[in-house]
């Protein structure tokens, strides 16, 4: 009777190393500058808790913990990505366990969720929005370049210091171009600037070229 075969273990993650000395001074840093200020937070007299304040010191620090441990590790080639979670979960409860005690289980447990959602939206940052290149008038570029000079221009001058036939010429004043393809390119490097077609294109232009 032939064996069954067994399931392939899911793979372990890595046990995370020990952090570098210098590393470890300056994480240690900035939770003893943490401890302090989140100390602070709590008022002698009455007990009351700063929460606002606490919460913005929390926030920022439990975030440079978390950089400071990343910036070592990810240095190292043995680094993996699955340690990240686990150096998220260790920056929040370094920074929640020193936030003043005495108070309910259900502000700590706030603190936490916090700060975890704090160091996932740092781990995540949104995508920066790629905004559309502006419709460009086309005709009004054709007309402040031919401003520019006191003798007139000729449009086959411009289409040959372009590099392009006049007929792509018509095409693109007509948008029949998109914006970006290469007619569009070259006649927009011409017209954006200030010199003359035969000065962006030494080589004369032959007879009865078009």
């Amino acid at each position: 009777m032939a064996k069954k075969k067994k399931r392939p273990k899911k793979s372990a993650v890595p046990t995370i190393p020990q952090l570098s000395m210098k590393a470890l001074d300056r994480v240690q840093e900035i939770e003893e500058y943490a401890h302090r200020e989140l100390r602070q937070c709590r008022d002698t007299l009455s007990g009351h808790l700063n929460v606002e304040k606490a919460t913005r010191i929390a926030r920022t620090c439990a975030v440079s913990v978390l950089d400071a441990m990343l910036g070592y590790y990810e240095s190292l080639a043995v680094f993996d990505a699955r340690w990240i979670v686990q150096l998220q979960e260790s920056a929040v409860e370094s920074v929640v366990g020193m936030i003043p005690r005495n108070y309910s289980d259900e502000l700590y447990e706030w603190f936490t969720n916090l700060l975890m959602e704090t160091t996932y939206a740092h781990l995540n940052p949104p995508k920066p929005k790629i905004k559309p290149p502006q419709k460009v008038n086309r005709k009004k570029l054709k007309d402040d370049y031919l401003s520019k000079f006191d003798e007139p221009i000729k449009i086959l001058d411009i289409c040959w210091a372009a590099g392009q036939h006049y007929r792509e010429w018509k095409r693109w004043l007509k948008m029949e171009l998109k914006d970006g393809s290469t007619p569009d390119i070259a006649f927009r490097r011409i017209l954006a600037d200030d010199k003359k077609p035969s000065e962006l294109e030494k080589k004369p232009r032959p007879k009865g070229w078009q």
